[in-house]
């Protein structure tokens, strides 16, 4: 149904004057013009704020021309109402003038809205609603009808009367074809009010009753709004007038962006947690790749720290079981100093840990030393920052390392093990390094592998072993066979064919290793001649004796010649360094031993230096 009402007005003079006539035409002026009109608007202006009230949506087709608003209301900011409903009229030429009662053209609103054209307009457009009345005849008896017919139209942005004219879209058109949409300057209706009461529908079964009551109450205030809970208006959040929030009858005035008093803040579901921007980004990153945005939040029975999609530290409950689970941190850490006396971690095995005292101490001595400590001592063991060197303090009796699985101790500098030093389970020596053991006694035992990453100088060597005939009482010990080249040796028994020959078969590595072949033939329990016919290729040499089926006892030799052999070879004759020449590794007379300690400490100050560069460079 159309919105109408009767005119009043005789409209044929140049000045609109009261109809004549029996129906009191006076009187109902009086009410409708004079009364009824100017209260609604009067009350809507005060209890309303202009805009879109509802519906009135914009649709086009892109790059098509025409637009399509469907039906709704507004209000402007006379406190008067521009509604398209279903049956009614708009007006929707753009030609008419803005004060035309009297022979204006409309166009009928149907249920999905009103259609208008866009013409052949190019450039942005703002499209806009305003009230509007039209003058029909004939519509209510034989009286003249005013019909409402809100004025749709396409203006420029400079035409635009702010507050009469409702912005509905801003339009972008070329040659009448739509080619943008947007609801910038769209303004929707509000209320103005100073308070709003929220209530609600109650029952008591006590008193078997039921009603409605007061739930809460938003409301302005000189300093901002506050939304009270309960029948007792208690503060629940509180907003400033520059936007701090406040939650908590506690907290009258926010001292920042969100501040809570009172109780603990609570996030929960898949996506529970607090996200926080870094200070020096000023927009919210959805998927931070370089710390733009963190996360606390929970997973698994841990609380997180979290980054985009990586861990970068957690603190599992005490109830996970787990190694690593208790503060498990995905980077480097670094512990600084404070108001303590040093910078370090204190480690206490008692559960809670009040009930004993700390145990232990990981952490600085000073600027260049870091040390393990005992909590009631002084340092165990302790590494200077500047030269890498490692102290451990001494202690009555043997010193013992022990590995239970593998290497027991792995020597990365100048290390000394002095007095009676056991090493259990292996170890491993990465040249340039070197071990100093004490000048009396043995330098080391190794109860184990011993694994050595580079070349052994050594004064002689072999084995010794408990005696095979008597182990309880006597040792047997046999020495190296040594040689100036890096020789390998081979060796085994073959018997001769009925020809008096045989081919004894190499490892398919044989040759790719060695070089340089030496052979040995001797023929067992005959006297015999053997030698070597054909010498070795292709992993494998054949011999010939002059006796068929005799067993001949063969030895060959060979010199690596593998990568790292090549580049390692032994310099059998070299010259002294000057810092240890009139020293003596194996001094021999008094003279010579007196000079013993001081080319070993030279000796060390050498392999530290090697050491120094090698990690330099490594």
């Amino acid at each position: 149904m159309p919105i109408k009402r009767t005119d009043y007005w005789n409209r044929t003079g140049a000045v609109p004057k009261v109809r004549n006539g029996d129906s009191t035409h006076g009187e109902t002026v009086t009410d409708i013009e004079d009364f009824v009109l100017p209260y609604s608007r009067a009350t809507l202006t005060t209890l309303r704020l202009w805009g879109v009230g509802d519906g009135l949506t914009v649709t086009a087709t892109v790059n098509t021309t025409g637009l399509k608003v469907t039906t709704g209301v507004s209000i402007d900011d006379d406190g008067r109402a521009a509604v398209l409903v279903e049956g009614g009229v708009a007006v929707i030429d753009p030609a008419v003038t803005a004060d035309a009662i009297s022979d204006v053209p409309t166009a009928p609103v149907d249920a999905t809205g009103v259609a208008l054209s866009t013409g052949t307009l190019t450039g942005p457009k703002v499209l806009t609603i305003r009230y509007r009345e039209v003058a029909v005849e004939g519509l209510v008896g034989n009286a003249p009808t005013l019909v409402h017919a809100p004025w749709l139209r396409l203006v420029d942005a400079a035409d635009v009367v702010v507050g009469t004219d409702i912005v509905l879209a801003q339009v972008t058109l070329n040659a009448g074809e739509v080619t943008n949409l947007s609801a910038r300057d769209r303004r929707l209706a509000g209320l103005a009010a100073d308070r709003l009461q929220l209530r609600a529908a109650r029952s008591d079964l006590a008193t078997f009753t039921v009603g409605q009551g007061v739930f809460g109450e938003l409301r302005g205030t000189v300093d901002g709004m506050v939304l009270t809970a309960g029948g007792n208006a208690r503060r629940a959040v509180t907003v400033d007038v520059g936007g701090n929030v406040g939650i908590g009858s506690e907290v009258a005035s926010p001292e920042c962006s969100l501040h809570v008093e009172g109780s603990q803040i609570h996030s929960g579901g898949a996506g529970g947690g607090l996200s926080f921007a870094d200070r020096d980004v000023e927009e919210f990153v959805a998927d931070p790749a370089a710390g733009e945005r963190w996360e606390w939040n929970s997973l698994g029975g841990k609380a997180r720290l979290v980054s985009g999609a990586r861990e970068l530290l957690s603190i599992g409950h005490a109830a996970m079981v787990g190694e690593g689970l208790g503060l498990d941190v995905a980077r480097r850490m670094r512990v600084r100093r404070g108001i303590d006396a040093a910078a370090g971690i204190w480690f206490n095995q008692s559960t809670p840990a009040t009930t004993v005292a700390d145990g232990g101490y990981v952490g600085m001595l000073d600027d260049t030393h870091i040390g393990l400590f005992s909590a009631t001592g002084p340092f165990g063991l302790k590494l200077d920052t500047n030269d890498c060197t490692v102290q451990i303090s001494p202690r009555p009796g043997q010193f013992d390392f022990f590995g239970f699985s593998g290497v027991a101790i792995t020597v990365g500098g100048r290390s000394e093990l002095q007095n009676h030093t056991n090493i259990h389970r292996g170890l491993t020596v990465t040249a340039p390094i070197g071990i100093v053991g004490g000048f009396t006694g043995p330098a080391a035992f190794f109860d184990g592998d011993v694994n050595i990453s580079g070349r052994l100088s050594k004064g002689g060597g072999g084995f010794r072993i408990d005696h095979p005939l008597e182990p309880e009482g006597k040792y047997l010990s046999h020495s190296f066979v040594e040689s100036p080249e890096m020789l390998n040796l081979y060796s085994g028994v073959v018997v001769t064919d009925a020809s008096g020959e045989a081919e004894i078969a190499l490892p398919d590595w044989f040759e790719a290793l060695n070089r340089d072949f030496t052979y040995q033939l001797t023929a067992l329990g005959e006297n015999a001649h053997a030698f070597v016919t054909d010498e070795i290729a292709d992993n494998s040499f054949r011999i010939r004796a002059d006796v068929p089926g005799v067993r001949v006892s063969w030895l060959v030799t060979g010199v690596r010649r593998d990568t790292w052999a090549d580049q390692h070879r032994i310099a059998v004759e070299e010259d002294k360094p000057e810092s240890e020449r009139g020293h003596y590794l194996q001094p021999t007379v008094p003279e010579q031993r007196s000079a013993g300690p001081a080319l070993c400490a030279a000796m060390i100050d050498n392999a530290l230096e090697a050491a120094r560069q090698h990690a330099e460079n490594s």
